[in-house]
């Protein structure tokens, strides 16, 4: 399956997903992990969307999700938020070549990048020596990090500059083709277990078995 990405106007994110242009976009329910605890059930208790754009500058996602619980316990970029509280991350991948980014974003927009030159350098020291110079705005509805106060839910917003996606040769552009992972990690006091979703379904809770990716169609 092919993922839409419809062409925008540049426009500035504010963390609740209000500009005019996300009107356009397609959008994409979450799903379970076809392999998961069973103390979770047979639904996503949880559900989110996503929705993506871009302009000749910027990739352009958001993601909207019913959380009963907000965690956000790391305290500065380039951490792996995802051991510490509800984190939302994105993979890249140029269809044609070996390497591909992982990127996070928090309830508390803070951000971490990793550059994988292939599969085989996963977590080598320089994998984080890319500092983010992407944008993420995040709002909740709720209380973050009070775990007896239910509430319910946040958003996230990322602004990628597509010029950092660009410089090992790939083209951001119609006509050429992109691979793409986003996967939720959703803690919450009120679940049995960590959730994890993703939009396109997956099958194994392994975020870099490169073929499960979904294909991006850029407009």
């Amino acid at each position: 399956m092919a993922y839409l990405v419809k062409k925008c106007n540049d426009f500035d994110i504010d963390g609740k997903i209000s500009a005019k242009e996300w009107e356009t976009a397609e959008e994409w329910a979450f799903s379970r992990l076809g392999q998961r605890d069973s103390k979770l059930g047979d639904s996503l208790n949880e559900i989110g969307s996503v929705k993506m754009l871009h302009s000749d500058k910027y990739w352009y996602i958001a993601v909207d999700m019913e959380d009963s619980d907000v965690v956000a316990q790391g305290t500065e970029d380039q951490q792996h938020h995802y051991t510490m509280g509800d984190t939302i991350e994105v993979f890249l991948k140029p269809a044609d070549d070996t390497y591909y980014w992982e990127m996070y974003g928090t309830p508390n927009e803070l951000r971490t990048t990793f550059f994988y030159p292939s599969r085989s350098y996963l977590f080598v020291p320089g994998s984080a020596k890319h500092v983010p110079d992407f944008e993420v705005k995040a709002s909740v509805d709720g209380k973050m990090n009070d775990w007896q106060v239910t509430d319910r839910g946040w958003k996230i917003e990322f602004k990628f500059p597509i010029a950092s996606f660009e410089k090992y040769g790939a083209k951001f552009a119609a006509g050429n083709a992109w691979n793409f992972l986003i996967a939720r990690q959703n803690y919450s006091r009120r679940l049995p277990l960590k959730e994890l979703s993703t939009v396109p379904p997956i099958q194994i809770a392994d975020f870099h078995l490169l073929d499960q990716y979904g294909k991006l169609e850029i407009e």
